[in-house]
């Protein structure tokens, strides 16, 4: 019965220095658009859009950020409820979805300065239709492994109105990403 005990003990004793060894893991940082992000021990950022509150896909939808701190990955699969989707595909039209036949947005990108990239979010729908309650995507960013601690910058999202969605209702909000300590 000691022996037992003993090597019970020894078990739980080496399971325990063994989590204490293994090496702190990165995680993604999220944040609802419009509000602030703070990155800690991480290199990406995940910005959830939800079209309920920020109307991202009820209009053409101008994303800008500063290119030399965030790179632009692409936009998860996400969910649209509450509407049928248009297939937007045309020269020059990148599609992000989890299915390229049934894409569910597509981005125009254009680089007006060196430092500011401009991602034209578009969501074709039904005249009249409106998002359903839980559609939900999400914009993901990676950081500049060279950013130093405490370097800040914005993703703003305002009307864009390259297809003039802009008469819909949109309040142009900013998320502030605050980096404090690299991965």
């Amino acid at each position: 019965m000691q022996q037992q005990k003993f090597l019970i003990g020894l078990v739980l004793a080496m399971s325990t220095c063994i989590a204490q060894a293994l090496p702190v893991t990165t995680e993604d940082v999220e944040g609802q658009a419009g509000s602030d992000v703070t990155v800690v021990l991480s290199d990406t950022v995940s910005i959830p859009v939800d079209p309920v509150l920020d109307a991202v896909f009820a209009v053409g939808v101008k994303v800008v950020y500063d290119s030399t701190i965030l790179t632009f990955k692409g936009g998860t699969p996400g969910t649209i409820r509450g509407f049928d989707i248009f297939d937007p595909t045309g020269p020059g039209v990148s599609l992000i979805g989890a299915d390229p036949t049934d894409p569910l947005f597509f981005i125009d990108m254009t680089v007006p300065t060196a430092s500011t990239l401009i991602l034209s979010l578009s969501y074709p729908f039904p005249e009249g239709a409106t998002p359903g309650a839980g559609s939900l995507m999400d914009l993901v960013f990676t950081i500049d492994p060279l950013a130093l601690p405490g370097t800040t910058t914005t993703v703003d999202f305002s009307c864009d109105d390259f297809f003039g969605f802009c008469d819909y209702p949109f309040t142009p909000v900013s998320s502030t990403i605050t980096v404090l300590q690299r991965a």
